[in-house]
């Protein structure tokens, strides 16, 4: 999963993960570089039977002491085996101190991306913007409101 943080705190990520199964679990999670290479911190959540836990990045035990600025993925697994459900949740603090919140979906590593994913309609400008997280080699085209291509590049 996509998370992120930013030097002035204005961009925050967190993790919420519930434990349908009826034992407890400890669920590991393993902190990897945009290239997919470790950064060298791991952290832990204990979960209890059917229970759930929200919790930004610095406050997992053992990732407390990440650097920020950070980009990067997670690697989340439970310890034995329980069945987990996990969600993202990206924090931003805005310009008028107004705290948005939304969710980044987690991805399978062996998860085959789609062929063809069409996003209506992107925000650049007025204020807002529109960030996309594309995992892998993925050809983006983009096209203006008359269908003309646009320039189109990572940042």
């Amino acid at each position: 999963m996509f998370v992120e943080g930013s030097s002035d705190g204005l961009v925050r990520s967190g993790i919420a993960i519930m434990n349908s199964s009826p034992n407890d679990t400890t669920v590991k999670l393993d902190l990897l570089n945009l290239d997919g290479s470790p950064v060298g911190l791991s952290g832990s959540v204990d979960i209890s039977a059917l229970g759930q836990r929200s919790l930004f990045l610095n406050e997992i035990q053992g990732l407390r002491s990440l650097a920020m600025p950070f980009k990067g993925f997670v690697r989340i697994a439970s310890s034995n085996s329980a069945t987990i459900a996990v969600i993202g949740l990206r924090g931003h603090l805005n310009e008028r101190k107004d705290f948005l919140i939304a969710t980044t979906p987690p991805v399978g590593e062996s998860s085959t991306p789609p062929t063809k994913a069409v996003f209506p309609q992107l925000v650049d400008g007025g204020g807002y913007t529109t960030q996309l997280i594309f995992y892998g080699n993925t050809n983006v085209d983009v096209h203006s409101q008359s269908g003309g291509s646009l320039s189109f590049g990572p940042k």
